[in-house]
């Protein structure tokens, strides 16, 4: 199962080049217009980006869609309670995988394979945040 290497490494390859044009855009775009603009760009390519590399980890066998982290320095628990271990926290932007809802918490997959719980108030599927 899964998909072709040797595509997705093709795809890779001509992604990142890409991805450091659309960083070098967005610094360098003049007026405020401009910038917004770009910054929205270089968001869509890195969600982008940060799929691709969703597609070389161990993928869960049901999930409900991709998403964001919508805020800054989001608690990643190891259990759906804000009593729970603490795994890590996540920045703005972080592209995850959102299994499943869990009453006010959402489970998440890393791109690193980690899973753990956010509050579902900080999570949207799709690109955003």
């Amino acid at each position: 199962m899964g998909i072709p290497e040797e595509i997705l490494g093709q795809i890779v390859e001509r992604e990142q080049p890409l991805l450091e044009l659309y960083r070098q855009l967005a610094e360098s775009a003049q007026g405020e217009a401009h910038r917004k603009l770009t910054r929205e760009l270089l968001e869509q390519r890195t969600f982008h980006w940060n799929t691709l590399g969703f597609l070389r980890s161990q993928l869960p066998r049901e999930f409900l869609c991709l998403g964001t982290i919508t805020d800054s320095q989001v608690n990643l628990r190891r259990s759906p309670k804000g009593s729970s271990e603490l795994l890590s926290q996540l920045d703005r932007g972080t592209t995850v995988i959102i299994i499943s809802y869990e009453g006010n918490w959402g489970q998440v997959q890393l791109l690193d394979g980690t899973t753990g719980y956010v509050f579902k108030a900080y999570l949207k599927c799709g690109r955003g945040g």
